[in-house]
């Protein structure tokens, strides 16, 4: 789901029509999805796309972020996507996995604007005690590395942090399940880039 706002531009060609620009963003992540250029037909009162430059998204991930993350689960978490962890329906509501003697317990918080999915709050349970992690986070999945479990985990970054509210640019983190140490954290920056389409 998409939704956009629109801004009258000038025609450079200068025509009888009035161009509008429209930035179109994900509705349930908030990223840049494309800038349209409109064009309005008053007598048939119906919008008409007339080119569109239509986002994608770029990570050039380090060695060692790369051996916790991809591009490609990168962006099935921004679409709440989860079938790399077994699960096939989208936007699952509730995520349960038991590791050991722990239990992760995700669960997706929607904003009250159309409940639309924002972020997931995550919370490790082991015997009678709970490690939370901080709210804000946009997803997670479990990666097993030299017979160990971690928990790794994008979202806008901590207090004092240059924090993102979109799912554009990120901060990293993985955490060991047995110790429940982190043992990486680090910001990934995006890069957009633009593909045209005419219609």
């Amino acid at each position: 789901m998409f939704c956009g706002l629109v801004y009258p531009v000038p025609d450079p060609l200068r025509s009888e029509h009035t161009y509008f620009l429209e930035i179109e963003r994900n509705f349930d992540n908030k990223r840049l999805a494309a800038y349209n250029l409109l064009l309005f037909d008053a007598n048939k009162n119906k919008w008409h796309k007339i080119a569109s430059a239509r986002a994608h998204y770029v990570y050039n991930l380090t060695d060692e972020q790369k051996e916790w993350i991809s591009a490609e689960i990168i962006e099935k978490m921004a679409l709440f996507d989860y079938s790399f962890m077994g699960i096939p329906e989208g936007y699952p509501q509730k995520i349960e996995r038991e590791i050991g003697s722990r239990k992760i317990v995700a669960e997706l918080y929607r904003t009250s604007v159309g409940y639309m999915p924002s972020n997931y709050s995550i919370k490790i349970k082991y015997g009678k005690g709970v490690y939370a992690i901080k709210e804000g986070q946009w997803g997670f999945n479990i990666v097993e590395k030299d017979g160990k479990k971690y928990l790794v985990y994008i979202g806008m970054g901590g207090s004092g942090e240059h924090r993102v509210s979109t799912i554009e640019d990120f901060y990293l983190n993985v955490l060991n399940l047995d110790s429940l140490e982190n043992v990486y954290h680090g910001f990934v920056k995006s890069e957009i880039t633009f593909v045209r389409e005419w219609e």
